[in-house]
């Protein structure tokens, strides 16, 4: 019966952590977007696209 408390214990911390991970994530992906469309609209060079696509790549191929 203790390892059953331990389990549901367990699985609510491992939960609750997900659902902070992500509240955080959305609240800053809120808080950037007028920082990264200033960053787009001055990225003259191609710099910031270029960066993303390297970055794309290299995930997919690990």
């Amino acid at each position: 019966m203790q390892t059953l408390a331990v389990d549901i214990a367990s699985t609510f911390v491992d939960d609750a952590a997900a659902l902070v991970t992500g509240l955080g994530r959305a609240v800053l992906k809120f808080v950037m977007a007028p920082v990264d469309r200033i960053a787009n609209a001055c990225d003259i060079a191609g710099v910031l696209t270029e960066r993303r696509a390297t970055f794309r790549m290299w995930r997919a191929s690990r």
